[in-house]
């Protein structure tokens, strides 16, 4: 696939996404980066300084092909079963470890859909889709502990926690460490690595978190 097609393609998905997150997409601005062997990554927010915004691409929805593209279904501000069974489990741990309620019920969702019972192709496990090998870290012994949501969240937060610290509080260089590893960024010069799967991750994330930071006006909502 050449290079202009995949940048078309991520531009796409990444529209689409923000459509469907912010609630005035019209003014909205698309940020974009060009490597120097000419790739361009795209997202809806300068997720680092090198991003700078995109011109001609203020409003994503004009951007948008017209191609149907699946997306992560956005949170119901009446909120799901699921999210309602975790939330006061979610907000605990949160609190706990010094996160914002809404960036770890952004996480959750992205990770896992609030399926404690979820498991990845390649073994990641439970709300906050963990390895094993980032629960033993965390001085878990049994990966079975990892299908109890409570201990899910609590190594979950922690590494979150321990991924802001040493990012100096940057979100969205933590959520790209979440997703691809911690050197996966370092390789990437303490940037967003240019895989497709990251590069949506993290926008995803972010809109997220800044949807549930909106003000409720519904006893409903959360």
């Amino acid at each position: 696939m050449s290079r202009r097609v995949l940048s078309s393609r991520i531009m796409g998905i990444v529209s689409v996404l923000w459509v469907c997150a912010s609630p005035n997409a019209s003014a909205a601005e698309i940020y974009a980066v060009t490597e120097a062997n000419g790739a361009i990554r795209w997202a809806t927010q300068a997720l680092d300084a090198s991003y700078a915004p995109a011109p001609g691409f203020s409003d994503p929805a004009a951007a948008a092909p017209s191609t149907r593209l699946v997306t992560p279904s956005q949170p119901k501000r009446s909120g799901s079963a699921q999210r309602a069974r975790f939330l006061p489990l979610i907000s605990l741990t949160a609190q706990r470890y010094g996160l914002e309620r809404a960036t770890l019920l952004a996480l959750v969702e992205v990770e896992s859909g609030f399926n404690a019972q979820a498991v990845s192709p390649k073994g990641a496990r439970g709300l906050m889709q963990l390895m094993p090998a980032t629960a033993r870290r965390y001085g878990m012994l049994d990966v079975r502990e990892l299908d109890d949501p409570a201990r899910n969240l609590d190594i979950g937060a922690r590494h979150l926690r321990d991924l802001l610290a040493r990012h100096g509080g940057q979100a969205a260089l933590a959520f790209a460490a979440y997703n691809a590893g911690q050197g996966a960024v370092a390789k990437h010069g303490q940037r967003i690595p240019s895989y497709l799967e990251t590069m949506l991750y993290v926008p995803a994330v972010l809109a997220k978190a800044a949807q549930y930071n909106l003000p409720c006006e519904t006893p409903l909502c959360f």
